[in-house]
């Protein structure tokens, strides 16, 4: 039984590294600077990306907590985490800004859907 603990409290503890590593990187640092140096866009279209997934977010989170709660949130981490990582890695194929910023639009709200469903915003 200890062993499975601590299994459970590494692997909570290897998630929380990367959704860290996430936020900081991609959403806060490296995306911002993608498409104003590297793609020549203006800061606007960053922000307007980040904040319209956060109001997405805040629109779904009601529906989505309910769906969590009644599903189970495991399924949800599993189904999040693995639609940031693909958008994630879509931005890094595309070569143009506007799917650029559509796929971060993606990562960041399902990032923040996986935070909400974790317990990490209410």
């Amino acid at each position: 039984m200890k062993a499975n603990k601590t299994l459970t409290v590494f692997s909570w503890a290897l998630y929380d590294f990367a959704n860290t590593i996430f936020a900081m990187n991609i959403i806060s640092l490296y995306f911002a600077l993608w498409v104003t140096v590297d793609m020549g866009g203006e800061d606007i279209l960053y922000s307007c990306a980040i904040s319209g997934s956060m109001f997405l977010a805040a629109l779904a989170a009601p529906v989505m907590g309910a769906i969590s709660d009644r599903l189970g949130r495991i399924p949800f981490l599993v189904f999040f985490t693995a639609a940031c990582c693909v958008a994630t890695a879509l931005i890094g194929l595309t070569d143009r800004l506007f799917s650029g910023l559509l796929f971060f639009e993606q990562s960041t709200r399902r990032f923040i859907e996986m935070c909400i469903n974790k317990g990490h915003m209410s």
